[in-house]
């Protein structure tokens, strides 16, 4: 999705930070790792990305991203 979103003009960037739990930082943290699986939160963690934006997005740069979306996902 990202390399079809990249060749439509559409800046992307892995997602940052994911599943906290699974951060070395919490590692140390009382209470702070997960006692039970959290299968939404890993595949975010895994597959997650960000697509550029900035203050002039508007209806049509919505548009063009969905309709990449919506083509990748077809193919």
């Amino acid at each position: 999705l990202m390399a079809t979103l990249e060749a439509a003009g559409i800046e992307t960037r892995p997602i940052s930070g994911g599943n906290l739990v699974r951060q070395p930082a919490f590692e140390r943290v009382v209470g702070a790792r997960a006692t039970v699986p959290l299968p939404v939160a890993d595949r975010v963690h895994t597959h997650g990305l960000f697509v550029g934006n900035h203050h002039a997005f508007g209806a049509a740069h919505g548009a063009r991203l969905r309709s990449t979306i919506e083509r990748w996902s077809q193919s």
